[in-house]
């Protein structure tokens, strides 16, 4: 007879986000040095969320949020439902990074 079902090995539940949202690790591939290059920032999304922003200004995410809530944050900032996300034209117009290739 087989022990108490308890006891049977289950498997583990998906742990992949299951919204429609890209997870922020492939929003921003980085080098290895960990912060984006030109040619990353040129993939964003027209928008961003804070974590991904924070992480291209080289801010860490909590003082990021703390910025946004106090409207200090250096860029505009769309308070969308119960999301925050950033334009990304705002966001490297604040790096002054040209957004139009030069030739």
């Amino acid at each position: 007879m087989p022990g108490p079902a308890s006891s049977v090995p289950r498997p583990r539940p998906n742990t992949q986000p299951t919204t429609s949202e890209t997870p922020v690790t492939s929003a921003t591939p980085e080098t290895k040095a960990g912060k984006p290059s030109l040619a990353d920032l040129a993939r964003l999304p027209p928008t961003v969320n804070v974590e991904t922003a924070a992480r291209v200004m080289g801010i860490g995410r909590s003082l990021a949020y703390e910025l946004v809530r106090s409207g200090a944050f250096p860029c505009t900032v769309l308070h969308v439902g119960n999301r925050y996300l950033i334009p990304t034209a705002s966001l490297l117009r604040i790096l002054e990074v040209d957004s139009e290739p030069t030739s």
